[in-house]
């Protein structure tokens, strides 16, 4: 029902922090339900 954003296992030492703030960013705007297949489409 639910859906647990993660890297898979470990964010390595030196990751750029903008990299790890994309991912949280695109965590927040793609991971709501139910799924807006048009605002989806947009991007």
């Amino acid at each position: 029902k639910g859906y647990i954003l993660s890297t898979g296992c470990q964010i390595p030492m030196h990751t750029p922090m903008k990299n790890i703030e994309a991912f949280m960013d695109a965590g927040k705007l793609y991971g709501k339900y139910p799924i807006d297949l048009e605002e989806l489409m947009n991007d």
